[in-house]
């Protein structure tokens, strides 16, 4: 419920909370908690939300599966996130992107959240286009949404497509 009010506040705001919070956060909830608190502050608690019931209802898991799945995306969080940046270190920002994702793909992570703002979201874009097939032949699916129904703000959630989705997909 906090997680839900924060993410209502201003970035300012949200910064502000997670700044003068963090450290009692973790001491009484851990990495969990800390995570909550950032999905709040990146506006994507409610994304998370609903990308947990659409999963509950593609794949019935049971309620033990759906608790643990919850649980260690939160605790593996600052693993299963990427933060594209318009021109970071002066490198290619489209390679850049790519890299990242790739790198939680030869992970294996089976779902995994791509941030951009502004200018980044036409890098994503462009990665995206051009690199469909890959995605494909590495067995993962992606959907975008908006972050605080704001069109400079959006989320990628790539998900490894599971034997029952490729089922229902064919």
């Amino acid at each position: 419920m906090v997680g839900i009010s924060v993410s209502s506040l201003n970035r300012n705001v949200k910064a502000k909370i997670l700044e003068d919070h963090k450290n009692k956060i973790y001491s009484k909830h851990g990495k969990a908690g800390i995570s909550i608190l950032n999905l709040a502050t990146t506006g994507f608690i409610e994304g998370y939300i609903k990308w947990l019931s659409d999963y509950n209802i593609k794949n019935n898991p049971s309620q033990s599966e759906l608790i643990d799945i919850y649980e260690k995306n939160l605790v593996d969080w600052g693993e299963r996130s990427i933060f594209i940046q318009s021109n970071p270190n002066n490198e290619t920002p489209t390679e850049t992107a790519l890299e990242k994702i790739t790198t939680k793909i030869n992970m294996g992570k089976d779902v995994f959240f791509v941030f951009a703002s502004k200018s980044a979201i036409k890098i994503m874009d462009k990665v995206i286009t051009e690199n469909k097939e890959f995605f494909k032949n590495e067995k993962y699916d992606f959907i975008s949404n908006k972050l605080n129904n704001n069109d400079d703000e959006r989320v990628w959630i790539f998900e490894k497509i599971t034997i029952n989705q490729n089922r229902e997909k064919d």
